[in-house]
C-alpha cells in the first residue's frame, strides 16, 4: 500500500505508537515548554508522539487517549469533526500546510476550542513521509468575540424608538441611521429615501427659529459651524407644512460624534413634534437660550426652569441607583430659584415608588397625608406632587423627574403637560450620559483586554508611527510607552537582523507591506539587537484594518511573540544534525534532507506561536460582518477615526523611505547651478497651490559641488517648508542666497522659539502642531543627512512671529 492510501484511513491502530527519536524528542520537549501541544505521526513507521502538553490541553491522560490521528478525531466536536478530518486529509494528500480552528470535549464535557496548524512532509519518492502539528487554547479568545458581539447589539438596541424621533446622521454618507424611520416619516408626513439632503429638500420650511448659541445664525452658517465643531450642540426649532397643509412645529436637538475629533464625520440627536406644547415651549428656549452645554449644568437649567415654569418651589431629576431598596441619586436639584447640593433619596414610602410602579404620579395637595412615612415631604413641607419617569429610546427606566411645591400647583400652567416637555429633554440627556458612558466603558475593557496579552502589541500608522503599545511590547522592546509612541520600526534602540544575521531590509518591513498591500503578514521572523549585545528573536505578524468606501486608509496592527527559546532550541538541533553527519557519512544526504524538512517545520511552529490579538480580532469581524446592510453607527465612529488619522500616514512613510533611499545612495559628485535648482522647486510648490501669493526672491549665479539628486531633496524640503510655514501670511516672501559663509532660505512665516533649535533637525521632532502645519518632522532631519554626507553643517535662525532662515555649506 503506498502512502498516498494510507493517508487516508485515519483510524489505524495506535498500539504501536511510541515516542520520536531523540534527536526530535529534545526539539520537541523545548518548543513544548513555550506551552504549545505538538504532535508528530510518522507515516512510513505507524507511530506518533504527543506531548504532554497537548494532553493538558484537550484534557486527557495518555491511558485515556492513545496518540493517534483517529483519537484527535474522537474527542472532536461532532459538528467540527468531518470539517476537521477534511482538512487534514485534503493537507495529506496535496501536501499541503494546513490551520483550522476547532471544539473538543474533554473527558468532563467541557468545550475547549483550539487552533491546530502544522504540515506534511514527503520523502524523496513523493510519498508521503510525516504530518506534524501545534495546538494551542483559543478559549478565552473566541469568548471575548462573543462578549464583544453582545455588546454590539445592545449598543444598536439603546437606540430604538420611543415617542421621539432618535436618530444618528452621518455626514460622509448623508443618511439618517435610526431605529424608528416610521415615526421620521409619520412626523413629517412625507416618504424617508434614503438621503438626509433629498429627504429635507422635499420639507416645507415656514420657519426656523436656531437656539442657544445658533441664535441668529442663517441655516447654512449654523449647518457649516456645527459640522466644523465651532458649535458643539445644535438646537433648533422649525414651523414646517405638512403634505397635508397643518402646520406642525419640530424640535431638533443633536450633538457631534466624537466632537473632539476635528474630522468628526456624524450627529446624535432627537427629533419632538412640539406644536401642542409650542406656548410651553418658551419656558424650554430660556433655559436652551442660556446654555449650549451638555452634562450636567444642562441638567441643572432644566430643574430652575421647571420651578419657573410651574411656579414650583422645589424640582430634581434624578438617575435610578441599581440598589434595593430602590434609590435615586439626583442630578440636579433646584430650590427657591437656586441650584443645590445633590442628595440620594430612597424611594421606599414614596410617591416617588408610585412613579416606578404606574408612570406619572399627580397630587395636586395633600401629598404628606398619602405618604405619612415620607419624612422629605413632611421636613420640606410640601403639599403638591408631580413625577414622572425617564425612559431611554429603548424603554429602559433611567430615573425620575419631579416637581414638589408648598401649595397646590396652578392648573393654568398644565403641569402635567409642562412636565412631560421636560421630561422628554432630560431623558435624552440622561441617555446620552448612559451612552456615552458605556461607550467608555467598553473602550477600557478592550484596552485592558488588549493590556494582558502576553504577546507584544503595536499599532501603526500609515506611515509606520506607534500609535498605541501594550505592557507586552514596551517590555519586549525595553522602553517605556511615552518613548514609543510616535516612533517607528526605525527605532534607534536597537538593530533589527533577519535570522541569518544580515541586516534587516526596512523595505520588507511587515507593517509596511501590509499597509500598502492590504494582505496580512505572519509568521515573518527577526532578532532585535540591543546596545548591551543581546538579541531577542520575535515572530512578527501584521494585520491590516482597512477603511470603509476602498480608500485605501489603514492602520496595522502588529503582535509579536519572543521566541529567543525557541530559535535556541533550533540552533541546538542545528547543532546536533552536524554531530550526526559527521558520525554517519553514509547517511549524509538523508540526515541533511531530515534536518532541512525539521527546520521547515521548526519556522512553521515558531512562525505560530502568537495569537492574534483579540480585541483587533474582534473589531475586525465586527466591521467584516457589518459591512452591507449591518453597518452601524459604533462601526462607523471606529471607521472615522481610521481616516482621520490615515490623512497624515502617507507623508511620513514616503519621506522615511526617502530618507533611507537617500542616506544610502552613492554620491555622484557635480557642478550644480542652485539658483536654477531652486526656481524649478519654488515653480512646482506655486503650480499646486496657484491661487497664493508669494515673492521669491533668488540671484542667478549661485554654484556648489555636490549629488544633484541629494541637493534637489535638500531644496525641496527648505524651500517647501518655507511655502509651508508662510501660508498665513497676506505678504509672503521667500528668499535663496549666499552669505560669505553659507548659503541661505530664508522665509517670513511664523518661525519658532530659538529654545528648541537643537531639536529641528532630529528625526520626529516638529516645533509646531499638526492642527498647525501638517507635516512629518523628517524633511530637517533629511536635510542634515544629506548636508553632513557632503562635509557640510546645517544651522537656523528664527524669531516667532518673524521668520526663520536655514543655513546650510557645501564645497565650493
Amino acid at each position: 500500500m503506498t502512502n498516498k492510501g494510507k493517508q487516508a484511513d485515519l483510524s489505524q491502530d495506535s498500539s504501536g505508537f511510541a515516542k520520536l527519536p531523540d534527536g526530535n524528542s529534545q526539539w520537541f520537549d523545548a518548543v513544548a515548554s513555550g506551552g504549545i501541544g505538538l504532535w508528530h505521526f510518522d507515516a512510513r513507521n505507524n507511530r506518533a508522539y504527543w506531548t504532554d502538553q497537548l494532553y493538558r490541553i484537550v484534557g486527557y491522560t495518555r491511558e485515556e487517549l492513545p496518540p493517534s490521528l483517529e483519537a484527535f478525531l474522537s474527542i472532536v466536536h461532532d459538528l467540527d469533526r468531518d470539517r476537521v478530518r477534511k482538512v487534514i486529509e485534503d493537507a495529506m494528500a496535496d501536501q499541503d500546510d494546513y490551520r483550522v480552528e476547532c471544539r473538543v470535549v474533554d473527558r468532563l464535557g467541557k468545550i475547549v476550542w483550539l487552533q491546530v496548524t502544522g504540515s506534511t512532509q514527503r520523502d524523496s519518492k513523493g510519498e508521503l513521509s510525516s504530518i506534524q502539528g501545534a495546538a494551542y487554547d483559543i478559549t478565552n479568545r473566541i469568548n471575548a468575540e462573543a462578549e464583544l458581539l453582545e455588546t454590539h447589539v445592545a449598543y444598536q438596541r439603546a437606540v430604538t424608538a420611543a415617542g421621539m424621533v432618535v436618530y444618528h446622521y452621518d455626514f460622509s454618507s448623508d443618511q439618517y441611521i435610526t431605529a424608528n424611520l416610521d415615526l421620521l416619516e409619520q412626523l413629517f408626513g412625507l416618504k424617508y429615501r434614503g438621503s438626509h439632503s433629498e429627504f429635507w429638500s422635499r420639507i416645507k420650511l415656514v420657519k426656523w427659529q436656531p437656539l442657544g448659541e445658533m441664535s441668529g445664525l442663517e441655516p447654512a452658517d449654523a449647518i457649516r459651524k456645527f459640522r466644523s465643531g465651532e458649535l458643539p450642540v445644535w438646537r433648533a426649532e422649525a414651523c414646517i407644512q405638512k403634505p397635508d397643509g397643518q402646520l406642525r412645529w419640530i424640535f431638533d436637538s443633536a450633538y457631534l460624534v466624537n466632537a473632539s475629533d476635528p474630522a468628526t464625520k456624524g450627529s446624535f440627536g432627537i427629533l419632538q413634534d412640539v406644536t401642542e406644547l409650542r406656548g410651553l415651549s418658551e419656558t424650554i428656549r430660556k433655559v436652551v437660550d442660556s446654555t449650549a452645554a451638555t452634562g450636567q449644568d444642562y441638567l441643572r437649567k432644566l430643574a430652575l426652569a421647571m420651578c419657573d415654569a410651574l411656579d414650583a418651589k422645589y424640582a430634581f431629576i434624578g438617575s435610578l441607583l441599581p440598589s434595593e431598596p430602590p434609590a435615586i441619586q439626583t442630578a440636579a436639584f433646584a430650590a427657591s430659584g437656586e441650584i443645590k447640593d445633590n442628595f440620594r433619596y430612597n424611594l421606599a414610602g414614596s410617591p416617588c415608588q408610585n412613579v416606578l410602579d404606574t408612570g406619572t404620579c399627580y397630587h395636586r395637595s395633600g401629598v404628606q397625608s398619602q405618604f405619612p412615612g415620607d419624612v422629605t415631604l413632611q421636613k420640606l413641607g410640601i403639599e403638591a406632587y408631580l413625577g414622572m419617569p425617564l425612559r431611554s429610546p429603548s424603554g429602559q427606566l433611567l430615573g425620575l423627574i419631579v416637581v414638589l411645591n408648598d401649595q397646590p400647583l396652578n392648573e393654568d400652567f398644565h403641569p402635567e403637560d409642562v412636565l412631560r416637555l421636560f421630561a422628554a429633554h432630560a431623558a435624552a440627556e440622561l441617555e446620552r450620559q448612559r451612552v456615552a458612558k458605556a461607550q467608555t466603558d467598553a473602550e477600557e475593557f478592550y484596552r485592558t483586554l488588549v493590556s494582558v496579552q502576553s504577546e507584544g502589541i503595536v499599532v501603526h500608522d500609515e506611515s509606520d508611527r506607534i500609535l498605541a503599545c501594550n505592557q507586552s511590547a514596551q517590555r519586549m522592546l525595553r522602553a517605556t510607552e511615552d518613548q514609543l509612541l510616535g516612533r517607528t520600526s526605525f527605532d534607534p534602540r536597537f538593530q533589527l537582523v533577519n535570522v541569518d544575521g544580515s541586516p534587516w531590509d526596512p523595505g520588507q518591513s511587515p507593517s509596511m507591506i501590509a499597509v500598502k498591500t492590504g494582505v496580512p503578514q505572519t509568521r515573518k521572523v527577526y532578532g532585535m539587537r540591543f546596545h548591551d549585545g543581546t538579541t531577542t528573536w520575535i515572530s512578527v505578524n501584521a494585520m491590516p484594518i482597512a477603511g470603509a468606501g476602498g480608500t485605501g486608509q489603514r492602520h496595522v496592527v502588529v503582535s509579536f511573540t519572543d521566541i529567543t527559546e525557541q530559535i535556541a532550541a533550533e540552533n541546538r538541533l542545528k547543532s546536533l544534525n552536524a554531530d550526526l553527519e559527521q558520525l554517519v557519512d553514509e547517511r549524509t544526504g538523508e540526515l541533511k534532507r531530515a534536518n532541512r524538512e525539521l527546520e521547515s517545520f521548526a519556522y512553521s511552529v515558531s512562525h505560530d506561536l502568537r495569537q492574534p490579538l483579540r480585541a483587533i480580532d474582534g473589531f475586525s469581524r465586527i466591521l467584516e460582518m457589518d459591512y452591507g446592510d449591518k453597518l452601524d453607527e459604533e462601526a462607523f465612529e471606529h471607521i472615522a477615526t481610521i481616516r482621520s488619522a490615515a490623512r497624515r500616514m502617507s507623508n511620513l512613510i514616503d519621506d522615511l523611505l526617502r530618507l533611507s533611499r537617500l542616506v544610502s545612495h552613492e554620491l555622484d559628485v557635480s557642478q550644480i547651478d542652485l539658483s536654477l535648482m531652486a526656481k524649478e522647486v519654488f515653480e512646482a510648490a506655486r503650480s499646486s497651490q496657484e491661487s497664493r501669493v508669494c515673492n521669491f526672491i533668488c540671484p542667478n549665479g549661485l554654484k556648489a559641488k555636490g549629488d544633484p539628486n541629494l541637493i534637489r531633496a535638500v531644496m525641496e524640503n527648505l524651500i517647501q517648508n518655507s511655502w509651508k510655514f508662510t501660508s498665513k501670511r497676506e505678504n509672503a516672501e521667500i528668499e535663496v542666497g549666499k552669505t560669505k559663509e553659507a548659503f541661505f532660505i530664508r522665509d517670513n512665516g511664523d518661525g519658532f522659539n530659538m529654545a528648541y533649535s537643537n531639536k529641528l533637525f532630529e528625526p520626529f521632532q516638529r516645533l509646531h502642531s499638526p492642527k498647525e502645519f501638517e507635516g512629518t518632522g523628517i524633511g530637517l532631519a533629511t536635510v542634515r543627512r544629506i548636508i553632513e554626507r557632503h562635509h557640510g553643517h546645517v544651522w537656523a535662525e528664527s524669531e516667532v512671529g518673524v521668520g526663520t532662515t536655514i543655513f546650510f555649506t557645501l564645497p565650493e
